[in-house]
Order: structure tokens, then C-alpha cells, then sequence
């Protein structure tokens, strides 16, 4: 799998070396999960029925599972992912925190991440 690489932000970014930044292998599969995990369902114009439904599921009332459940599916999509070995989420005050063990064709990789 090869992708542009996303900075911190999830912007495109410049290397070193001046060009566009690209990723590729395990690198390009974990940064397309957690892409994942950020686009929430309504939002694209083109897949409104596409994407983590967060906003029922988290902050209008939360219901940890189904949001497992819902990022769990979104994550299998992604190119590459065989299987999701662990997934636990937390909310602490206004923010949600999640951690996840994916199995990818390139080897086992990890995301943690903050909403």
C-alpha cells in the first residue's frame, strides 16, 4: 500500500528532501485506520452513510460498544487490515481515547488516538 503521508494534523506535509511526503507498507495501512476512525458518518458529501457515527455514539449519548462496534467495521475496510487484536476507548470529561492492536498484511501495528 503506498499513501501521502500525513503530518500530526492529518495535512499533506513536505519531506526532507522538498517533495510530497509519502508512506508506505504497515505506515500507509495504520495511518488509513486511523483516517478511519476520524471521518465521521455524514460528513462526506459523496458517502454520507459512510463513516463513524460519533456523534450518536459518543457525545450524544455514550454508548461505548456500538462506537467499538462501528470503528471495528470501518477499520476492517481499510486495505491491508486482517484483524483488529485489540480495541479499548475511554472517555475522560470531553475527550475520547481510544487504543487499538491491528493485525495488517505488513505485521501488528498500534494506534492511539484522542477525539
Amino acid at each position: 500500500m503506498i499513501s501521502l503521508g500525513l503530518n500530526d494534523r492529518g495535512d499533506i506535509y513536505l519531506d526532507d528532501a522538498g517533495n510530497l511526503s509519502i508512506t508506505s507498507d504497515l505506515p500507509a495501512v495504520m495511518q488509513a485506520c486511523k483516517t478511519a476512525i476520524l471521518a465521521q458518518r455524514g460528513e462526506m458529501i459523496y458517502a454520507m452513510d459512510e463513516g463513524v457515527p460519533t456523534k450518536a455514539l459518543v457525545w450524544e449519548s455514550y454508548r461505548p460498544a456500538q462506537f467499538e462496534a462501528a470503528v471495528r467495521h470501518e477499520i476492517l475496510k481499510v486495505p491491508g487490515v486482517v484483524s483488529i487484536l485489540k480495541f479499548s476507548v475511554t472517555r475522560d470529561g470531553d475527550a475520547l481515547n481510544y487504543t487499538a492492536t491491528i493485525e495488517t498484511t505488513y505485521g501488528n501495528g498500534a494506534l492511539n488516538g484522542r477525539l
